[in-house]
């Protein structure tokens, strides 16, 4: 099962859209390389953000012009 997990993360980092997979509360489960780079997140204030709360503090991210 490991080697599954792991090569699945593998295929999922190297998507080169920002990708999340979501639980059915619309949190956040995981997250690739790619979307905490589009983002400028960390995954310790996203894994296990509800969706709402992530897109809420992104859109106040570039509305400030970081």
């Amino acid at each position: 099962m490991l080697i599954h997990k792991d090569y699945f993360k593998n295929i999922f980092d190297a998507v080169h859209e920002g990708t999340l997979v979501l639980d059915e509360d619309l949190r956040v489960l995981s997250a690739n390389r790619s979307f905490f780079n589009i983002f400028k997140v960390d995954s310790a204030r996203t894994i296990e953000s509800r969706l709402y709360d992530l897109a809420n503090g992104i859109i106040q991210y570039f509305k400030c012009g970081r």
